[in-house]
């Protein structure tokens, strides 16, 4: 028979929430790091009770609720019914090279292509 240990973690859900947050607030850009440094080091006494990074790991998907309900409690605008997203058109330098920007291939199609207005659609 395996035992398991049934011991409540130490940090409570909003903690775990408050961390995950900040995370995608701060510099950091992998979050080992920003846990490492930023929480076990720099805030241990905002976080006294902070637990390995592994079990941290695996407290995340708890937290994922309390994350959601904030998100769409204070962050999320109600939509008015016509939502837009930044369609910034990205310059290409020379438009013999636009072939060779392999990682905006799709964006380029879209920069040298003239929209087809169909007459069916026209009301």
């Amino acid at each position: 028979m395996v035992r398991k240990r049934n011991r409540k973690f130490q940090l409570s859900l909003s903690e775990v929430a408050t961390i995950v947050v900040y995370f995608h607030l701060s510099h950091y850009r992998e979050f080992k790091n920003y846990y490492l440094i930023e929480i076990k080091k720099n805030l241990k006494s905002e976080f006294p009770k902070a637990v390995s990074y592994n079990r941290f790991v695996e407290l995340m998907p708890n937290a994922l609720t309390v994350i959601a309900s904030f998100l769409s409690n204070s962050c999320l605008e109600k939509c008015s019914g016509i939502s837009f997203i930044n369609s910034t058109i990205l310059k290409v330098c020379d438009n013999r090279r636009i072939h060779s920007h392999k990682n905006l291939s799709f964006t380029n199609f879209f920069l040298w292509k003239k929209p087809v207005k169909d007459k069916n659609l026209a009301a």
